[in-house]
């Protein structure tokens, strides 16, 4: 996964791409509390603004959605037990 530090000193990902449009980053919060920000954008959707979602996760709530997508991803219906 490629990381840049941003100007105040936070981690975020490099942009990742949606297979129909629109882009995912994650990158650190700067609250008093240590959150990860989750943000998409449906860039194909909504060209004139690039309108996107974000969401605020505990690191508990990052580490059970890294852990989902995981699972889900070594286990599609569509992939078999070949992975």
């Amino acid at each position: 996964m490629d990381y840049y530090l941003t100007e105040r000193g936070f981690w975020r990902t490099k942009p990742i791409a949606g297979q129909y449009g629109g882009e995912l980053q994650v990158y650190e919060s700067s609250g008093n509390t240590p959150c990860i920000w989750l943000k998409v954008e449906d860039t194909k959707l909504d060209e004139d603004d690039g309108a996107g979602e974000t969401i605020l996760l505990t690191l508990d709530q990052a580490r059970e959605l890294a852990e989902a997508l995981t699972e889900l991803a070594d286990n599609h219906f569509l992939v078999g037990s070949d992975g």
